[in-house]
């Protein structure tokens, strides 16, 4: 039976009850700090509010609450009328440092569709889902980008798992910026990924393509993945987090698709966050889902046995299942 104990360590009181209803708030004062860059603009020498409200081109009278605020938070100190970073502050949260948390950004583009929450339950599905050429530039570029500082911290990792040595021609189905795939084909020359991605998107494959000094190994696919030919000759296909936007026959049409483009010994990788049969284990697997049920119009999380049943009736063997050092796990299938 579950509790509250997988979140919280003891049985829940009235008292954490309160405190979890009211923690919207402190995330929302992180996210605006972010979003308005406040925390490049504190620094760590110390200013005043009206000093930082020039620079960021605010009202000075909100900017001192909100920071006196994140003072509350243990964020910012203040000493005399003048703010500055904390050291955790500057080094994951101006961003101009190279350990800037990216993330938040894509977090703080999530809370609007998590407002909806109570309207998607009543009817089933997301009602914000928009197409994305739809959305904002700027919502796509700030996921992207954390996809991409996310990965960037198991890519290695996940290219052990896998084992990549033999590997010649990777298709990143839905790949992003190809986190992944260019840690497959780093250092081989021999190697090649092929990212398919809506078009916005393959702009920033590119880009971060031509930083790690990949670009002649990386080349892309423009089109919707349940649409576009997957052509084919590949020997690995991977999937990183992409079956949990689709439905479950999208799915299946996905790993056909994936089966019939692979020669003769290739494999496809699935990367999920996978659910126990029970749905709410692990944690985080239940509350993903419902930002899929949030953000998309018909994604969810799945268990184990749905992606490996879908795995099958591709036509796939051999179906076996590694751990990365993130919260994902790997499902991987042989085409014989």
């Amino acid at each position: 039976m579950a509790c509250a104990g997988e979140f919280f360590p003891d049985e829940m009181t009235k008292e954490m009850l309160e405190a979890l209803g009211r923690s919207f708030q402190r995330s929302r004062m992180l996210l605006s700090a972010v979003d308005l860059d406040l925390f490049r603009a504190v620094g760590t020498e110390g200013r005043t509010a009206v000093q930082i409200a020039e620079a960021l081109h605010i009202d000075p009278r909100a900017t001192d609450r909100l920071m006196n605020g994140l003072v509350v938070l243990g964020i910012l100190e203040k000493e005399g009328g003048h703010f500055r970073n904390t050291p955790v502050a500057a080094r994951y949260l101006d961003s101009s440092s190279p350990d800037f948390m990216v993330m938040l950004r894509h977090l703080s583009a999530m809370w609007d569709r998590w407002g909806t929450l109570t309207q998607a339950v009543r009817a089933g599905r997301s009602v914000v889902h928009k197409p994305i050429e739809q959305r904002d530039p700027k919502n796509t570029e700030a996921f992207i980008d954390a996809m991409h500082y996310r990965g960037k911290a198991d890519a290695k990792d996940v290219a052990a798992n896998i084992g990549c040595e033999n590997v010649s021609h990777v298709l990143d189905v839905g790949g992003g910026s190809g986190v992944y795939s260019m840690e497959i084909v780093r250092g081989r020359s021999d190697a090649k990924a092929t990212v398919l991605d809506l078009s916005r998107v393959t702009e920033m494959t590119r880009k971060y393509a031509a930083l790690e000094g990949l670009s002649d190994q990386m080349h892309t696919i423009e089109g919707d993945y349940l649409e576009t030919d997957f052509r084919h000759g590949y020997d690995l296909m991977l999937m990183s987090a992409i079956l949990h936007i689709n439905s479950p026959d999208q799915n299946r049409l996905l790993l056909r698709k994936a089966f019939e483009a692979l020669v003769p010994g290739g494999r496809v990788v699935v990367m999920e966050f996978l659910l126990e049969e029970d749905r709410i284990h692990p944690p985080h697997g239940a509350i993903f889902a419902l930002n899929m049920l949030t953000g998309t119009e018909c994604g969810d999380a799945y268990t184990e046995a749905e992606i490996r049943h879908w795995m099958e009736g591709a036509g796939l063997t051999n179906i076996e299942r590694k751990e990365s050092i993130g919260r994902a796990s790997m499902l991987i299938g042989h085409k014989n």
